[in-house]
């Protein structure tokens, strides 16, 4: 228990780290770079998001299952890690001629020769960047270490050399080398533990599940990849830039709740194996409790201080990203359940084609309503697209998930939390009434939210879930005191 708290600690600053260093970056950029120059790089980096995609396919959820499963026989390992390596190659080719033939096909791509290029470089980068391989190992210690130094270096590095609007390239560049240092770093890293050998390799093992998984991964990033490049060819620049703004500080929030099924699904994985039900039961359960608890609060708060948020992170040029953040913002509670769903159970379970019949399903739906929404509302339909999408795939998911498990929805619980932030959203708007600074009455008005909710859920409702969740920060401060006397 205590190693999954550590490695749920690394993987949160594994996932916030590129959401959060990016927020010291994000404002400083979108300021200088503006909506029409940052939708430019927006466009580019969601036309590369799709064939790198198309490139990595299943390997961020393959490759942890894999791994995991085989961690403990080096034979086998590296049997898994080659086969796995090999294949990212192969499929890497494929998306970079993919990706060359676009980009020469569509005219305001094809004006930005040396952006084409590096675009190329990032998706060779991304394919080797292999995180899998370490998570699967549970090396998530390893992974943040690495994420943050190279970061840091990211950072520094914008701040002195993005100083005008005109400088979109060096910042294009810069994102392409964070890629490719990890990708090097990784790559050799990996010697460490296993050997990189072609004898005895299983390619056609492994191309059913890695296409299969590669069609889920394809539509849970379709919004932030192939939605961008849409919205790029049916609208403008601008409309991409408010875009980009408003489901990166979506991503921010989220991202807490993607570390947690980061850190369970090989844990998930080896019970499974193991024969370990009762557990595998237990342990998701407790997940979706404690999920439900906190995602719904969040939700309604980022709902509710949007316009806050946006100006806070980009500026007073980004007022078009506010709704569009507004209309992701329930996507907080729709698309964590969903996760977990997918990430947590199924994915464990080796329910692989039925992930790729609700994928295919979901994804022709979106494209659909692309095709519907975003000619004419730009960012906000792209918004749109995006959260009626995920509801869709998260009705298919549980669909699955009550036919092959006793796992169910408390939809109690749901009821519970949303009744307890009833009192929260009248205190909000008192409020709003007081006249207090901006930031100040911003601050307030969350600290007194979260107050409110948590003494409801802990002495009216008396949630077990809240109180499970105290016991485990109170048990760690009263170890690390314990440890700093016995020192």
């Amino acid at each position: 228990m205590a190693t999954l708290k550590r490695n749920f600690f690394y993987s949160f600053f594994l996932t916030t780290s590129n959401y959060l260093m990016s927020l010291v970056v994000f404002p400083y950029v979108s300021r200088v770079l503006g909506p029409s120059n940052l939708g430019l790089v927006g466009y580019f980096e969601g036309t590369v998001g799709v064939f790198t995609l198309l490139a990595t396919m299943g390997m961020n959820f393959l490759g942890i299952r894999e791994i995991s499963c085989t961690k403990s026989d080096p034979h086998k390992i590296s049997t898994a890690y080659t086969s796995l390596l090999v294949l990212s190659g192969i499929f890497s080719l494929i998306a970079i001629c993919g990706y060359l033939i676009t980009c020469i096909a569509i005219p305001t791509l094809r004006s930005h020769p040396i952006m084409i290029t590096f675009g190329a470089l990032s998706i060779l980068a991304q394919v080797f960047i292999m995180d899998w391989f370490y998570k699967g190992l549970e090396n998530f210690k390893y992974i943040t270490i690495r994420n943050l130094f190279v970061k840091a270096i990211y950072i520094v590095a914008v701040f002195l050399t993005v100083t005008d609007s005109d400088n979109y390239l060096i910042y294009f560049i810069l994102i392409v080398a964070t890629y490719t240092i990890n990708s090097a770093i990784n790559l050799i890293y990996s010697h460490k533990f296993t050997t990189f050998s072609l004898k005895g390799i299983k390619l056609r093992r492994y191309i059913k599940p890695y296409l299969s998984l590669g069609t889920y991964s394809l539509l849970s990033s379709l919004y932030i990849t192939f939605n961008p490049m849409f919205l790029g060819i049916v609208t403008n620049d601008t409309q991409v830039g408010y875009y980009s703004v408003s489901v990166k500080v979506f991503m921010i929030i989220l991202s807490s709740f993607t570390a947690l099924t980061a850190v369970l699904m090989p844990r998930m994985s080896v019970m499974l194996s193991n024969k370990e039900t009762e557990n595998f039961i237990s342990n998701t359960t407790r997940t979706i409790n404690v999920f439900i608890s906190l995602a719904i609060p969040i939700s309604i708060l980022g709902l509710f201080y949007s316009p806050e948020i946006v100006r806070l992170i980009s500026g007073d040029n980004y007022s078009g990203a506010v709704l569009p953040m507004q209309i992701l913002m329930p996507l907080l509670f729709i698309n964590g359940l969903g996760q977990i769903a997918i990430i947590q159970i199924l994915m464990p379970m080796n329910l692989d084609r039925s992930i790729m019949r609700n994928s295919r399903i979901v994804g022709i739906v979106a494209i659909l309503l692309n095709f519907l929404f975003v000619g004419s509302l730009g960012a906000i339909g792209s918004a749109i697209v995006w959260t009626l999408s995920e509801c869709i795939l998260l009705i298919l998911s549980m669909r699955v998930v009550y036919n092959a498990t006793e796992i169910r929805i408390p939809w109690r619980q749901i009821t519970y939390a949303i009744i307890s932030s009833i009192p929260c959203i009248a205190a909000l708007y008192v409020i709003t009434e007081i006249q207090l600074n901006q930031w100040f009455q911003s601050l307030t008005g969350c600290l007194t939210f979260l107050l409110i909710y948590f003494i409801i859920q802990l002495f009216i409702i008396k949630n077990e879930n809240i109180k499970f969740i105290i016991r485990q920060i109170s048990y760690r401060k009263t170890s690390a005191a314990s440890q700093s006397n016995n020192n």
